[in-house]
C-alpha cells in the first residue's frame, strides 16, 4: 500500500466518482456528516471509506450528535487533524506559560522553544526574569461608507455624524451586553465619506459583536440622516478586515500590544549561538530590505507562523493572521553590552471566550496556555513572536537556519 501520504493520494476522488455527465451534486443542507460524506462519493466506496475513518473518526461523530459544531461551519463533514506541539516555557510579566501551535511546519516548535528559553533568561523592569508585555489600546473596527450628490453634502453628514455618539453608544447596547461604541473617525473621498467605528469588545474577538451593531447604527443614519444618501455600503474597506495595512499601524485593530526583554550577552552566545551585535547588525539590514520591498512592518523573521498556529490551536480566527503578524521589531546593544529586544503589533486579534475557543480540542488548547483573558493572550502571543524573532535572526547570524531545518524535517542522517 505505500506510505499513508501516497496511499491518500491514489485515493483522490475520481471525476466519475463525483458526477455523472452534467449531473449536479445537491449537498445535503440537513441530515448528518455521514449523510454528505456518502452522497459526495457515491459511485467510490473506497473512496467513502477513507474520507469518513481519516475525517469522521467516532469521537468527531459524537460531538456533532451534541450539536458541538453546529455553530462554526456548514455541510459539515468531519475534522481535520494539525499536529499540535508546545512551545516554551516563557516567563511573561512573572508568569510561566507554554504556547501550543497547531504547525505542520518542522522546526517553528524548536525555533519558538529556544526564544522562549533566551527572553525567560533574560529580564524587563519590573520582573527580574522572563519578558514583559503591555497592551497599549484596543478597538475593533468596522467602516461603512455613504456617497453623497457633492461634497458640501459630505461636509454636512460629517459635522452631524459628530453630534451621534450619545446615540451611537445606545444603539450598540441594544445589540449586545459585552461591546461599547468607542469612537468615529471619518475620511472624505471625492463625494464619499468613510465612518470608521471603534468598538471595545471585551474578551471576544467581536468581529460579529461590531457587525451587529455597525449595522444598527448603519439602518439608523440611512433612517435620519439631514443629508440625502445616495448609496451606502455596510463595509466600504476601510476597517482593514483581515487585512494588512499602514493604517491600522498607526493605529489599532484588535489589540495594540508591546513587549520587551533585556537578554545577557552571555544567553546571546550560549542559547542563541551569536552576540548581542552581530544580531542588532542584522536586524538593521533586514529592516532595510523590508524598507526596499515596502513590505508593512519590519519583522525578519514569520511572526505569522506563531500566530496562525496558536489561532488554529486556542480556536482563534486564522484569516486575522493576515493583520494581526504585522508589526515593528527592535534589537539593540545596551550600554552593558546585552541584548534590548521590543516588539509592537498593533493589530492582534484574539479573543478567550466566543468563536472557536469552546470547541473541545480548542478549548483544551487554551487551559494550557493558560491565560486569564484577552488581553493576557494578546501579550503571550507578541512574546512568543518575539522569541520566533530572535531565534530566527540568531540562526542567520550563526548560518543554522538552512541546517535546522534540513535537520528537523527530513532527520538529522539526511545530508544537506
Amino acid at each position: 500500500m505505500g506510505t499513508p501520504a501516497k496511499w491518500a493520494l491514489s485515493q483522490r476522488i475520481p471525476h466519475e466518482a463525483v458526477s455523472k455527465s452534467s449531473e449536479i451534486i445537491h449537498i445535503p443542507r440537513t441530515g448528518c456528516a455521514r449523510d454528505r460524506i456518502d452522497r459526495l462519493t457515491v459511485s467510490d466506496h473506497a473512496c467513502r471509506t477513507m474520507v469518513q475513518e481519516a475525517m469522521l473518526d467516532p469521537l468527531t461523530e459524537k460531538q456533532e450528535t451534541t450539536g458541538t459544531y453546529k455553530k462554526s461551519i456548514e455541510n459539515f463533514v468531519g475534522t481535520v487533524k494539525v499536529p499540535v506541539g508546545v512551545a516554551g516555557p516563557v516567563i511573561v510579566n512573572g508568569r510561566q506559560h507554554v504556547i501550543p501551535l497547531a504547525t505542520t511546519e518542522a522546526a517553528l516548535v524548536a525555533s519558538v522553544s529556544r526564544g522562549c528559553k533566551a527572553i525567560s533568561m533574560g529580564s524587563a523592569p519590573p520582573y527580574k526574569k522572563g519578558g514583559c508585555a503591555v497592551v497599549v489600546t484596543s478597538g475593533v473596527t468596522r467602516c461603512p461608507a455613504f456617497e453623497f450628490s457633492n461634497l458640501l453634502d459630505c461636509t454636512k453628514f460629517v459635522r452631524w455624524v459628530a453630534t451621534q455618539d450619545d446615540t451611537f453608544h445606545r444603539l450598540t447596547s441594544e445589540t449586545t451586553k459585552h461591546g461599547q461604541f468607542k469612537e468615529a473617525f471619518f475620511t472624505v473621498e471625492g463625494k464619499r465619506v468613510h465612518l470608521k467605528l471603534y468598538f471595545n469588545t471585551g474578551d471576544a474577538s467581536g468581529q460579529n459583536m461590531v457587525t451587529f451593531a455597525t449595522k444598527k447604527i448603519f439602518d439608523h443614519i440611512k433612517k435620519v440622516s439631514p443629508v440625502l444618501i445616495i448609496n451606502s455600503y455596510l463595509e466600504g474597506g476601510m476597517s482593514s478586515d483581515k487585512k494588512p495595512s499602514h493604517g491600522t499601524m498607526m493605529t489599532v485593530r484588535g489589540r495594540s500590544v508591546a513587549a520587551e526583554v533585556i537578554v545577557p550577552s552571555s544567553v546571546v552566545r550560549s542559547v542563541l549561538h551569536t552576540t548581542p551585535k552581530a544580531l542588532a547588525e542584522a536586524k538593521v539590514t533586514m529592516t532595510h530590505g523590508h524598507m526596499r520591498l515596502g513590505a508593512v512592518g519590519n519583522f525578519s523573521g514569520n511572526p505569522a507562523n506563531v500566530c496562525a498556529a496558536v489561532y488554529i490551536a486556542c480556536g482563534q480566527d486564522p484569516a486575522c493572521t493576515s493583520e494581526s503578524s504585522v508589526g515593528t521589531v527592535r534589537f539593540e546593544v545596551t550600554d552593558e553590552g546585552d541584548l534590548y529586544a521590543s516588539i509592537s503589533m498593533p493589530d492582534v486579534m484574539v479573543a478567550t471566550v466566543g468563536g472557536g475557543t469552546g470547541l473541545p480540542s480548542q478549548a483544551a488548547c487554551m487551559r494550557l496556555i493558560n491565560v486569564a483573558n484577552a488581553d493576557e493572550l494578546a501579550e503571550v502571543l507578541a512574546v512568543g513572536c518575539l522569541a520566533s524573532e530572535l531565534s530566527i535572526v540568531a540562526s542567520h547570524c550563526s548560518d543554522e537556519f538552512a541546517k535546522a531545518h534540513h535537520s528537523l524535517a527530513r532527520g538529522p542522517t539526511s545530508k544537506l
